[in-house]
C-alpha cells in the first residue's frame, strides 16, 4: 500500500477533501499577491518609478500570454499520474520566488522579467488551473460544492491581501511589502502540494469517496432507467474539437475573460479617481472578498441541481447589471447624496455575490459539459485561447484609461461581453454520446 493509500484510508473524510484544499490554498496564493493587492501596488509604485499604468499592467497581459503558451503541455501532464504533484511543488516555488524579487526591481525589464516570465511560470506549473482539473477528477455528484469551496480562496484572497498589502505598503514600503508576498504564497502553495494526487483511482478510491457497494447499488439504477445514477460519459479531445458546442463556450469565456484581469485589477485605482480614499477602496475590495467567499457554497448547491449552463446565463445577466451599476456608481453618491462608504461596501458585497458566483462556476463548464477523464487535455488546449483574450484585457483597459482619463468607455464594453456571453451560452447545448 501506497503511503497516499495509507493517509486516505486513516482519514476520517474522503481525501478528495485535501485536493480541494488544495486548490483554495492554490487559488489564495495566486489571485492575492498579483491580482488583487496588484492593484493596491499600482498608485505607489508607478509613482515611485514614473511607469504608466499601461505600463504596470502591462506585465499581467505579458504573464497571462505565457502561461496560456503553457497551458497545453500542463494540461496534458495533469491527465497523467506522477506529474500533478511535482508541476505543483516546481511551480508553487517559483511563483513565491518571483514575489520576493519584486521587491528588488528598478527597471521595467526586471518588472517584466521577475513577474511575467518568472511569475507566469510558476504560475502556469503550479496554479489554479491545473488544481481545478484536479479537483474535478476527485468528484463527480458533489462537484459543483467541491469546486465552490475551492474556488473560495480567490475570493478570500480578495477578503485578505487587499487590506494586508495596504497596510504593509502603508508602514514598510511596497519593497517589504513584496517579500511578505512571495513568503505567504509559498507556505500556501508548497506543502499542500506534496499530498496531491491525479484522481482517487490512483489510490484506491471512488469520486465523491462513494463506496464499491455503493457504486454497485448505483449502476443497478442506471440500469433501471434512473438518469440521476448514469455514469459521467468523458468525451476525448478529439470529439469535442468537432463539435460546435467546444467553440461557443471557448467563444463565450473568451470574451469575458477580460473581466476577470481587467475589471478587478483596476478597481482600486477607479475609486481613488474617482473621489474615494485609497482606504474605502481597499475596503471595498475587502468587502467584495468576504462575500465572494459566503455566496459561492451556495452557488455550487444550485449548480448541482440545474445544469451549469443555465446557471451562468443567469449569473451573466446579473454581473452585466452590476457593471452599470459601477459605471455609475459617483452619479448614484451624489444624486441621493448617500455615504460613499455605504454605496461602496454595498457595491462591492452585491458584486462580490455575484462575480464570485462566475469564479466557482467557470470551471465547472468544462467538465460538466464534457467529463472528467481527459479534462486536463481538454483544458489545456483551449486555454490559450482564453488566455491571450484575458492577457489583452488589462492592456486595452488601461490604454483606454490613459487614452481618456477614464475607465468609464472600458466598463461599457465589459458590460457588453457579459451580454454576448449569455447568448452564446444559450446556444451551447450540451453534447450527446454518440458511442451510447
Amino acid at each position: 500500500m501506497s503511503n497516499s493509500s495509507a493517509l486516505a484510508s486513516k482519514m476520517p473524510f474522503f481525501y478528495g477533501w485535501l485536493i480541494v484544499l488544495s486548490m483554495f490554498a492554490a487559488g489564495m496564493a495566486s489571485a492575492g499577491p498579483t491580482l488583487w493587492a496588484l492593484s493596491v501596488f499600482a498608485i505607489p509604485m508607478t509613482d515611485d518609478l514614473g511607469w504608466t499604468r499601461a505600463t504596470f499592467f502591462g506585465a499581467l497581459a505579458a504573464r497571462q500570454l505565457l502561461m496560456g503558451a503553457l497551458a497545453p503541455i500542463f494540461g496534458r501532464l495533469a491527465d497523467t499520474e506522477k506529474w500533478p504533484r511535482i508541476l505543483m511543488v516546481f511551480g508553487g516555488s517559483i511563483y513565491a520566488l518571483s514575489l520576493v524579487l519584486l521587491s528588488q526591481i528598478d527597471n521595467q525589464l526586471q518588472y517584466f522579467l521577475v513577474l511575467s516570465l518568472l511569475g507566469g511560470i510558476g504560475q502556469a506549473s503550479g496554479g489554479g488551473i491545473l488544481r481545478q482539473a484536479i479537483v474535478s477528477k476527485w468528484f463527480i455528484r458533489r462537484r459543483g460544492r467541491a469546486i465552490a469551496i475551492g474556488s473560495m480562496g480567490t475570493g478570500m484572497a480578495a477578503f485578505v491581501y487587499p487590506l494586508f498589502a495596504y497596510s504593509l505598503i502603508e508602514f514598510y514600503g511596497w519593497r517589504t511589502a513584496w517579500i511578505w508576498m512571495g513568503v505567504s504564497s509559498f507556505i500556501l502553495l508548497v506543502p499542500l502540494a506534496l499530498l496531491v494526487r491525479r484522481q482517487p483511482e490512483d489510490i484506491g478510491l471512488l469520486p465523491d469517496g462513494e463506496t464499491a457497494a455503493q457504486a454497485e447499488i448505483r449502476r443497478s439504477r442506471a440500469e433501471k432507467g434512473d438518469a440521476t445514477a448514469a455514469e459521467e460519459h468523458s468525451f476525448t479531445l478529439a470529439e469535442v474539437t468537432k463539435s460546435k458546442t467546444l467553440w461557443l463556450i471557448v467563444l463565450a469565456t473568451m470574451i469575458t475573460a477580460p473581466s476577470m484581469q481587467g475589471l478587478t485589477s483596476t478597481w482600486v485605482p477607479y475609486f481613488q479617481d474617482i473621489g474615494f480614499s485609497a482606504g474605502i477602496s481597499a475596503t471595498a475590495l475587502t468587502t467584495y472578498g468576504l462575500f465572494s467567499v459566503l455566496s459561492r457554497i451556495v452557488w455550487g448547491f444550485i449548480v448541482e441541481r440545474y445544469h451549469v449552463r443555465k446557471v451562468l446565463m443567469a449569473n451573466g445577466s446579473l454581473i452585466a447589471l452590476m457593471v452599470l451599476v459601477l459605471i455609475n456608481v459617483q452619479m448614484i453618491t451624489s444624486a441621493f447624496n448617500f455615504d460613499p462608504v455605504y454605496v461602496v461596501i454595498i457595491f462591492a458585497a452585491f458584486l462580490g455575490i455575484i462575480f464570485g458566483g462566475f469564479i466557482g462556476l467557470n470551471p465547472l463548464l468544462w467538465p460538466n459539459y464534457f467529463g472528467r477523464k481527459f479534462i486536463g487535455s481538454i483544458r489545456g488546449t483551449f486555454t490559450p485561447f482564453v488566455t491571450v483574450s484575458s492577457a489583452l484585457g488589462p492592456l486595452w483597459i488601461n490604454y483606454i484609461f490613459d487614452k481618456t482619463g477614464e475607465y468609464d468607455l472600458a466598463y461599457i464594453i465589459l458590460m457588453v461581453t457579459w451580454l454576448v456571453f449569455v447568448g452564446l451560452m444559450f446556444l451551447a447545448k450540451p453534447m450527446v454520446n454518440s458511442r451510447k
